[in-house]
């Protein structure tokens, strides 16, 4: 298994993979339109289809699909997906298609069918190698603005930690804080906790730039999944989730919230030891 490590910015523009693709062809007419419509819905019924994908699919992100903050567009054979949002005329892909390669083009290709149909301007985000390659062939500018983190687990231990981390790690234990990985059959009894946390997280942070840098976290999609918890005299004090992928290839750690008066270094030991439980 690896970890994947992901930025905490809005659900359509996490910083987490390498490309954004945005769309050159007829660009000045399209921005000129309005992209108001709908292709692809998440209702009910397109998130069970979508969950039944998600489930063969060996990227922890592609769970972000049944967040239902975004719309769904599927393949006709029904096996594949992309997920994306309209902000604005830009109809916003996140990450690779979902579901076999052998689809992609195709998926790729139809939404910019869609978008473009509407006076849509078409923009791929977070997209793999492959997908880029893809977008590059029909005709689209790639460019590299970021980089995802991938950690082998064989490859980590504590004792390759920086000195700072391990003197941080230590010293936020002589603190009594705490570990633990909450099972996801448990997590619905923490939801009014969690949900206080996140909902205090969010406030501090619209406050500070005044925008909304992420949504905020549903109580369905958290109990699909374990979550790492910090705490401290009983009480949360940071959280996350921990969303797996088929086969256990790839493990992501998600919706990081905390309080505002937490120890410096909370977040990096939790880090550590979400990992670390991971790998045991």
């Amino acid at each position: 298994m690896a970890i994947a490590l992901y930025g905490d910015a809005p659900r359509f523009l996490r910083a987490s993979v390498a490309v954004a693709v945005i769309a050159l062809a007829a660009a000045a007419l399209h921005l000129l339109a309005s992209a108001t419509t709908q292709s692809g819905v998440a209702g009910g019924d397109a998130l069970t289809r979508a969950a039944e994908i998600v489930a063969q699919s060996p990227q922890a992100r592609a769970n972000l699909a049944l967040l239902r903050d975004k719309r769904i567009l599927f393949h006709p054979a029904g096996d594949g997906f992309v997920m994306f949002g309209i902000v604005r005329r830009s109809w916003v892909v996140l990450g690779d298609p979902i579901g076999p390669f052998a689809r992609w083009r195709d998926l790729l290709c139809q939404l910019i069918n869609d978008a473009t149909s509407q006076g849509g301007w078409p923009v791929f985000f977070g997209v793999g190698e492959a997908a880029a390659k893809i977008c590059s062939k029909i005709g689209f500018a790639v460019r590299r603005i970021g980089d995802q983190a991938i950690l082998p687990l064989d490859q980590f231990a504590i004792e390759k930690l920086s000195p700072e981390l391990q003197d941080a790690h230590r010293q936020i234990a002589s603190l009594g804080c705490q570990f633990e990985v909450v099972a996801s059959e448990s997590v619905p009894g923490l939801s009014p906790e969690l949900l206080s946390i996140s909902e205090d997280w969010l406030r501090g942070k619209r406050t500070k730039q005044r925008v909304l840098p992420s949504i905020a976290v549903h109580v369905d999609y958290l109990g699909r999944f374990p979550v790492g918890v910090v705490r401290s005299g009983g009480c949360i004090l940071a959280f996350g989730s921990l969303i797996g992928s088929a086969d256990k290839a790839e493990l992501s750690i998600e919706f990081v919230r905390y309080v505002a008066d937490m120890p410096t270094g909370i977040l990096d030991i939790a880090l550590v030891e979400a990992i670390l439980g991971t790998k045991g």
